[in-house]
């Protein structure tokens, strides 16, 4: 009795070492991912901010936000609430720098305002950084631009 309740005891432990040992490959793989798998993570990323932003999951949303850019951006996202609601957004151009750390996307997102349930487009400029120990990509600064200067992206 007491050998097999030791038995049970080391398959426990033995399943719970090789599952916590699998999950760490799978953190290896985002530590070592080259440029390309960077930039294909990036686009996963950026689909699952968007639809974050679509059903106002604050909880998800944070996730995508690098911590010291947090409070900034929902002070900003939260005072926008109450007077608008997300649409969509498509991406307009993304731009990789230093070997695919850094990113910046350029984003038309539809808003309708709630007041006169009129749809508007806002122009963004969205810079993304890769972080090996934070979790893969975190947005790190959100500003708003000109639509002249959205619109150019399109003639290059």
């Amino acid at each position: 009795m007491i050998k097999r309740a030791l038995l049970l005891i080391f398959l426990a432990i033995s399943y719970f070492l090789l599952i916590s040992s699998l999950s760490s490959c799978s953190m290896v793989s985002k530590v070592a991912a080259g440029p390309a798998q960077r930039e294909g993570m990036l686009n996963a990323r950026l689909d699952k901010f968007t639809r974050a932003m679509y059903f106002d999951s604050t909880t998800e949303l944070s996730e995508y936000i690098e911590p010291q850019y947090r409070r900034k951006y929902f002070k900003s996202y939260s005072r926008r609430g109450d007077t608008e609601d997300f649409v969509e957004s498509d991406v307009k151009s993304l731009d990789f720098f230093n070997e695919s750390n850094n990113a910046v996307a350029f984003v038309r997102t539809k808003i309708l305002e709630k007041s006169s349930l009129y749809v508007r487009n806002r122009y963004q400029k969205l810079d993304w950084k890769f972080s090996s120990t934070e979790g893969g990509w975190r947005l790190h600064n959100l500003t708003e631009i000109d639509k002249d200067v959205f619109l150019d992206l399109s003639k290059e």
